[in-house]
């Protein structure tokens, strides 16, 4: 491989399991790092891309009331009927910070999968339950090496997320490239460089395309419709913000 990463084969091969995967209509995810580093775009990514699937979506975000720094989290519950509220498990985690495990830990079960950046250090194996399934992979630095930017680790790092929810590569950067258009043609291409090679360090481990633990059903597209919001859900607190969104897409 062309920099270190912690998954044993055993974890790989479990990942990879037939008889272990499964379809899933109710998908919950964590992705959390640090306020500004743009890692919690993962989780609009993945709202669109559940969001074309028919899933309705609920998120809720908490980050440091400040410009930058800090630790920022997203949840997303994807889900094909409505659900107004979080689920009280995780089947994945994104983590981008040491403060990733502690938040996540409570709610991760058995089978569930942590994607962790080990750019910094290597993860709390002591905060990791029992039979969840660890993938510590220096994105960080393997985004500044290989395109002189940081930034692209998110990029990167959702070429892993939707292997592990057995989602078409084509799929995946479809949904990325209808999000960076917007940007400058120059970084635009290098954020489907970092998917791509995202998914080239996937192919190393031996998670191969279609084959991960998960795979979010697929009923058609779907139209959304405007924003849900409960009262009362969007709550500012001191030094932090905090809300929860709830949208129906179908």
């Amino acid at each position: 491989m062309t920099d270190s990463a912690l998954a044993p084969s055993n974890i790989v091969d479990d990942l990879v399991d037939a008889e272990r995967q499964e379809t899933v209509s109710d998908i919950n995810v964590m992705v959390a790092g640090r306020g500004g580093d743009g890692s919690l775009t993962i989780v609009t990514l993945l709202s669109r891309l559940l969001g074309q699937r028919g899933f309705h979506m609920c998120s809720s975000r908490d980050v440091a009331s400040r410009i930058k720094g800090g630790h920022a989290a997203a949840m997303l519950r994807g889900s094909l009927q409505p659900r107004w509220c979080m689920n009280d498990h995780l089947d994945i985690a994104v983590g981008f910070d040491e403060d990733t495990l502690k938040h996540a830990g409570p709610l991760l079960k058995d089978g569930s999968v942590v994607i962790y950046d080990s750019s910094l250090g290597e993860p709390d194996a002591a905060k990791v339950p029992e039979g969840v399934r660890l993938l510590a992979i220096p994105f960080g630095r393997m985004a500044v090496r290989d395109l002189r930017r940081e930034l692209f680790k998110n990029s990167f790092s959702f070429g892993l997320l939707t292997r592990c929810l057995r989602v078409d590569d084509s799929e995946a950067i479809a949904i990325l490239s209808a999000h960076v258009q917007r940007f400058p043609a120059d970084i635009a291409r290098a954020n489907v460089e970092a998917l791509e090679k995202g998914f080239g360090f996937a192919d190393e481990l031996g998670l191969h395309e279609g084959t991960g633990p998960l795979a979010a059903c697929k009923i058609g597209p779907s139209k959304a419709t405007p924003d849900v919001r409960e009262p009362g859900r969007g709550i500012w607190f001191p030094g932090c913000r905090r809300s929860l969104l709830c949208r129906a897409t179908r």
